[in-house]
Formats: structure tokens, sequence, C-alpha cells
């Protein structure tokens, strides 16, 4: 794996649609000079998502 790779989630799932989705479209805005890019459902545009992660399970 290289050192500059992003790790990305296992799945998306918007709150708005319930609509799964493995890569979000990703919305770029700019104020006051700052550069910014939020990720959104790609099905209704929607920002508010929720990212799901596999965990492993401690072996203890």
């Amino acid at each position: 794996m290289r050192a500059d790779s992003v790790k990305r989630p296992d799945h998306y799932r918007c709150l708005d649609c319930k609509e799964r989705f493995n890569d979000a479209k990703f919305i770029r805005s700019e104020e006051n000079g700052i550069h910014s890019a939020v990720a959104a459902c790609p099905n209704c545009q929607s920002t508010k998502i929720k990212i799901s992660w596999w965990k492993k399970k401690s072996t203890d």
C-alpha cells in the first residue's frame, strides 16, 4: 500500500434517500479562499450520509 493512498470506508448510506453506495460524489466549494470537498450521495446529492467501517472482532 502506498503511503499517500486514502483509506476508503466499506460503504456509505444516505440518510435522506436510504441509498447504499461505495463511491460518494464529492462536492467542491470555496468560501473566503478556503477550498473544501464534502462527500454526497450520488443518487440525491444529499450531504447527510453515514459512513460504515468494518471492525475486526477482538480475539480476547
